[in-house]
């Protein structure tokens, strides 16, 4: 038989390996590289090639012979990119976001603490012997 888009998708709708095996041969290659041209990593990008082929052979019953396959998965491949790269950010975000609230909380110590001494006489012009106390104006 003669593997053309149609009967590749024809025949995976079937449940015919072969078909499958099909796309998978003359696909997953290309697929791969467009993937790692997003993702700079050749080993995540084959992991996402994978999980496009078992969705496409798990929802198999659903596939539209006459739309193109090639086109189907390198929009599945896009798709599944841009959501771990934005899946990624949010996890970056989220790390920076924890390093910005511990910094404002030694800001907020700072200010308690700088906040305190004022209390204790800066505002009123003491000068730092005064605040020590009178023990220390020989120092």
């Amino acid at each position: 038989m003669k593997w053309d888009e149609s009967n590749i998708i024809i025949g995976i709708k079937k449940g015919e390996q072969i078909a499958f095996k099909q796309l998978f041969l003359e696909y997953y290659s290309t697929i791969c590289h467009f993937l790692f041209r997003i993702l700079n990593d050749f080993s995540l990008a084959e992991d996402v090639a994978q999980e496009i082929f078992m969705k496409i052979w798990i929802k198999r019953l659903s596939l539209d012979e006459s739309k193109s396959i090639k086109g189907l998965l390198y929009v599945m491949a896009k798709n599944a990119a841009l959501n771990l790269l934005r899946q990624k950010k949010q996890h970056i975000v989220r790390g920076i976001g924890d390093l910005n609230l511990a910094s404002d909380k030694r800001a907020d110590d700072a200010a308690q603490l700088l906040g305190d001494v004022s209390h204790e006489g800066f505002i009123h012009g003491d000068t730092g012997v005064e605040l020590l106390g009178r023990g220390c104006e020989g120092i």
